[in-house]
Formats: structure tokens, sequence, C-alpha cells
């Protein structure tokens, strides 16, 4: 997918549309997004995601959304393959444009409370879902036809927790106080 300008995305923050609502001008940080390098990314202008820092805890809108225009305080992150950054979702970014003979590859994963929903699938095929053991269920997020089971699930419905806590929750070192 290009852009008008030859970026793969213009500025934004990620998130449904409509957006998450804003309180005086700001929306909270509902989940966090991880961005894994898979492209030499080691230099500006190979398609680099752009960020302007900080942008999530304040009041911001980008004067512009032509990526091609360097924004005060924007930053491109830079990495090799294999390198990692996270961030908020509610941080402002953009891809930069691709100057160089390299291909952009990025992978992005976010992880929000389990009761969020996704945003790119409402849920995941039957196909999938067919022969799923209870950890990949609920992975895919797929934990129980009602939806309230999202807000207060019973323990069987994340399997995880087991898995982290162990069975001897009361002296896990993940027990919450």
């Amino acid at each position: 997918i290009k852009t008008s300008t030859s970026s793969f995305i213009n500025w934004h923050q990620d998130g449904p549309h409509p957006q998450f609502p804003e309180i005086n001008g700001l929306a909270a940080t509902y989940y966090i997004k991880t961005c894994y390098m898979l492209s030499d990314m080691s230099e500006p202008n190979r398609g680099n995601t752009k960020i302007i820092p900080r942008s999530h805890n304040v009041v911001y809108r980008p004067d512009t959304q032509n990526v091609r225009e360097e924004l005060p305080d924007e930053m491109q992150v830079c990495g090799e393959p294999g390198d990692v950054f996270i961030f908020p979702q509610n941080l402002w970014h953009a891809g930069a444009p691709n100057q160089s003979s390299f291909t952009r590859r990025q992978l992005f994963l976010g992880y929000s409370p389990i009761w969020m929903r996704p945003i790119d699938y409402k849920t995941a095929s039957e196909r999938l879902l067919k022969d799923a053991s209870p950890i990949r269920r609920q992975l895919l997020g797929e934990i129980s036809d009602n939806p309230f089971k999202y807000y207060v699930p019973d323990d069987s419905m994340v399997p995880l927790k087991q898995l982290v806590l162990g069975s001897d929750v009361e002296n896990s070192v993940y027990k919450q106080k």
C-alpha cells in the first residue's frame, strides 16, 4: 500500500475508527505496540517508522500529513534486522518514504488487555479455531461466547494465567497482591 507521498502510511495514532475517546485532547494508552524490524533500517529514509517522541503525553496534531516534510521533534527509528522497538498505540507515527533500494519489512504486534477486541478482525476463522488448544484459543482472542466474560473471565478461560502462575498460585512470584 502506498500513499500519495510514496510512504507506507501517513501520520496517525493506532486504534479503532472512530478513534478512542479523548479527554482534554488526549487519548489514553490502551495498548502497547512492538515493531520488529525485518529489513536493514540502520539508516534513515529506508521506509523507517517516524515518531514524534512524547506525543502521546501532550495534545498534539501534526501540521501536515506529508511525510516528506520533516516535523519539529520528528525522528526516524533506525535498526538492524531483528531489532525491536516498543511504543504506545497513541504515539504519533508514520512511515518515512523509502528512498533506498531496500524493501521495507516490519512486523507490528499489539499487546492489550483481554477485554480489548482485535481491530483487524472480529473473530478468528473457524479453520484456526477448529483444533486449537485452549492456550491458542486465548491467544486468538476467543475465550467465550459471552462478551461479559472478556471483562471478568473465569480462570478456565485464560489458560495462560495458569501457565504463568503454575499450580501453586499462592506462592507464585506473579501472584497479584
